[in-house]
C-alpha cells in the first residue's frame, strides 16, 4: 500500500501575542496637616488629606490575527502499472492560531496620606499629635485584557493529476479535504489591582474552511 499526501505546510507557531497595557499613573498624595498652640493645647487647624486613587491601567493590546493556511501544492503523479492499493489525499493546510490578547495594565498606586504633624513649638502640651490621620488612596483599576486574534482561514485546495497505464491489482483511492481554520487566540487577562480590573478581553473569532481540492485520474497508453 502506498500513500501520497498533498497539503500545505503547517504553521509552527501562533501569531504574535498582544503587548501588555501601560500601568496607571500614581495617585496624588494628600495635603499635609497643620497644628497650632491655643490656650495651652495643641490644636489641629488643617486635617491631613487623603491620598487620591491611582490612575486606571490601560487596556492590553489585541493579539495578531492568524495567517491563512498554506495552499495544497498542485501535483502530477505517473504511477505506471498499479500493483496494490494507492491512496492520494489532497487538501489545504490548517490556518495559523490567533495571537493571545495582551495582559491589561496594572492600576496605578494610590497616593499617600498627607503628613500628620507632631507639634514641635515651645512648651509641651497635649495632645502631641492632635490631627487624625488621613487615608492612603486606593489603587486604580486594572486595565481590560486585550482581545485574542482571529483564527487564520484554512488553506485553499489544489489539483493533482494522476496518470496510470493499467491496474494489475488493487485500486486508486482519492480523498480530498478542506483546509481547517486555525484556533482562535485566547483572551488576555485583566490587569492587576487590589481594587479590581475591567475584566478579560474576548477570544478571537473562528476562521473559515479553505476551498475544495480535486484529483483527476487518467489512464494513458
Amino acid at each position: 500500500m502506498s500513500s501520497f499526501l498533498f497539503t500545505g505546510e503547517p504553521w509552527l507557531r501562533a501569531a504574535w501575542e498582544g503587548e501588555m497595557g501601560d500601568s496607571g499613573s500614581p495617585g496624588r498624595d494628600g495635603d499635609p496637616g497643620q497644628t497650632a498652640q491655643f490656650l495651652f493645647r495643641n490644636m489641629c487647624i488643617a486635617l491631613p488629606g487623603d491620598g487620591e486613587q491611582g490612575g486606571n491601567g490601560h487596556d492590553g493590546y489585541n493579539g495578531d490575527a492568524g495567517m491563512k493556511g498554506r495552499p495544497a501544492p498542485p501535483g502530477t503523479l505517473d504511477l505506471g502499472i498499479i500493483e496494490g492499493q494507492i491512496t492520494i489525499e489532497v487538501g489545504g493546510g490548517q490556518g495559523q492560531t490567533g495571537g493571545k490578547g495582551g495582559l491589561g495594565g496594572a492600576g496605578g498606586s494610590g497616593g499617600r496620606a498627607g503628613y500628620n504633624p507632631i507639634y514641635e513649638g515651645p512648651g509641651i502640651y497635649p495632645p502631641p499629635q492632635p490631627c487624625p490621620s488621613g487615608q492612603a488612596g486606593p489603587m486604580g483599576w486594572g486595565g481590560k485584557g486585550g482581545n485574542g486574534g482571529n483564527a487564520g482561514d484554512g488553506g485553499d485546495g489544489g489539483t493533482v493529476t494522476v496518470y496510470y497505464k493499467s491496474i494489475k491489482s488493487g485500486n486508486i483511492d482519492s480523498k480530498t479535504f478542506f483546509g481547517n481554520p486555525g484556533i482562535p487566540g485566547a483572551a488576555g487577562f485583566g490587569g492587576y489591582s487590589t481594587t479590581g480590573n475591567r475584566g478579560n478581553g474576548r477570544p478571537g473569532f473562528q476562521g473559515s474552511l479553505g476551498s475544495a481540492s480535486n484529483v483527476i485520474i487518467r489512464q494513458v497508453p
